[in-house]
């Protein structure tokens, strides 16, 4: 026999083909399962993909949550821990044996941690009482 092959068809007919036909039938089915191969890569990264961004966005949501839930829990701790105490303060200056009118004073919120007891508490009124010593605009008014 010369360089070519036999070779039985599928229906049972014989016949001969040249090497070069044998390339070319495994390049062609290289082709076709490369593509096949190609089309289920793709696929599976675009599965990927989609999971991806779900799985994006689940972080996503769950860190703004923890960011909001620092936030309220800040704000909860600096309420419940506040420091302010309410005390009362001279809008104008008031000169000794002065008597005390609405319009002279008013509430200040400040933080006085250890001496608060040195001013007068802004929960109770002071109007119609006398100033001992000169008091001066947006001072506080000493107990």
């Amino acid at each position: 026999m010369d360089s070519y092959e036999s070779m039985r068809f599928s229906d049972g007919r014989n016949g001969y083909s040249s090497p070069m036909k044998n390339r070319k039938v495994e390049i062609e089915e290289d082709r076709l399962h490369s593509r096949t191969t190609t089309e289920n890569t793709m696929l599976k990264l675009k599965r990927h993909r989609s999971g991806l961004r779900k799985s994006i966005d689940i972080r996503m949501l769950l860190g703004g949550l923890l960011i909001v839930a620092s936030f309220i829990s800040a704000y909860v701790i600096s309420q419940s821990t506040s420091r302010m105490v309410t005390v009362w303060s001279a809008d104008v200056d008031l000169a000794p044996g002065e008597v005390i009118e609405e319009s002279d004073i008013s509430v200040a919120r400040v933080a006085l941690v250890d001496k608060a007891e040195y001013y007068l508490d802004g929960g109770r009124s002071i109007v119609g009482t006398h100033v001992i010593r000169q008091v001066k605009a947006s001072e506080l008014i000493p107990a």
